[in-house]
């Protein structure tokens, strides 16, 4: 992965950890962990990063023009575009992608085909990782259909490859089913352009998952309210602070379990508020129906010392280039982040 250092403007390559399968001995090996460095981050080859500069510009130049042109086209022929748009319209989604998904002529999820396939294989072995941490705990597992699956009805595969890891404490949760009933005008507006589920489409998968959980927890013995769980077995409350940075926020934990949590933008209404977060802490006090003295612990996110330390080896790197930087910085250390 690439991106651009915002300190620096140099081009970096990000190596981010992850997960191979093993086919010989059927294990996971991690890589890239620990992350390297930033040190490690920096493109050597020079060749590479002329190369990656010109391709990436070509191509937003290439999408300028073509922009361009289609609103030229959109301004002066303004019924030929909407009719060639509903056109556009009708023959990809409504036949090409209908017939297409409905016959197997196109699969949404080509990895879960077959379940000798590598991407399913590896899959697989993550999630039994996580069962087999669970222990004795139950697991709910919710697959999250694709847009294919939920417009067009394309073949479910991957519901095939999940309830093959169905058993005694592993449960698989079928929220496509949720999204069957629905006419073609109620799937309007369930995703937005970049292909996730809009707040529409969210609503329903939190009531389908609401509902599995109600049923879950209902045949559950031990099961009992938040209240009672921690009003009947004493321990110890921690309260989680972050501030100082940006979006403030606070939240409240007993035994592992969140009682509370809230960012400080909600109650001042100010976007991304990074003050002491005093209304987010008494939100969470009174959900947790407990006073300030009974906490065991107040807890804060960060370790400003060492925070300052990578901030000045940051400037010794970037020498008269981190001047501004270095000016825009140091007075709101010394005014609030400092102790």
């Amino acid at each position: 992965m690439y991106f651009v250092d915002w300190a620096t403007g140099i081009q970096i390559d990000v190596r981010k950890p992850y997960f191979t399968l093993n086919d010989r001995d059927k294990t996971l090996q991690l890589h890239n962990f620990p992350v390297p460095k930033s040190g490690q981050f920096y493109i050597d080859n020079q060749k590479k990063l002329v190369f990656l500069n010109l391709f990436i510009s070509d191509k937003i130049q290439k999408n300028k023009i073509f922009q361009k042109l289609l609103a030229k086209f959109r301004f002066n022929f303004p019924l030929w575009h909407r009719l060639l748009k509903r056109i556009h319209n009708l023959v990809f989604y409504r036949i090409f992608c209908n017939l297409g998904y409905r016959n197997n002529l196109l699969k949404a999820d080509i990895e879960y085909g077959r379940s000798n396939s590598y991407g399913w294989r590896l899959m697989r072995a993550l999630i039994e990782r996580m069962i087999s941490n669970a222990g004795s705990r139950p697991v709910i597992i919710i697959p999250i259909p694709l847009s294919a699956h939920v417009l067009y009805g394309a073949t479910p595969h991957y519901l095939q490859r999940f309830k093959e890891l169905t058993g005694e404490n592993v449960h698989i949760v079928d929220i496509l089913s949720a999204f069957k009933g629905l006419s073609r005008e109620e799937k309007d507006g369930l995703y937005v352009p970049n292909g996730h589920f809009s707040p529409k489409g969210n609503q329903i998968i939190a009531n389908c998952c609401e509902s599995v959980f109600e049923k879950f927890a209902a045949g559950n013995e031990k099961r009992s309210t938040s209240n009672k769980i921690f009003k009947d077995n004493p321990s110890k409350y921690i309260l989680g602070i972050s501030c100082f940075y940006h979006d403030s926020a606070a939240a409240l934990i007993r035994e592992g379990h969140i009682l509370a949590a809230a960012q400080e933008e909600r109650f001042t209404r100010i976007k991304h508020d990074k003050s002491f977060p005093v209304n987010a802490i008494q939100y969470c006090l009174e959900e947790g129906r407990i006073d300030g003295k009974e906490l065991n612990a107040v807890v804060y996110y960060d370790n400003e010392g060492l925070t300052f330390e990578r901030m000045l080896a940051t400037q010794l790197y970037l020498g008269e280039r981190g001047r501004e930087l270095w000016q825009n910085s140091i007075s709101r250390w010394l005014d609030s982040k400092l102790p």
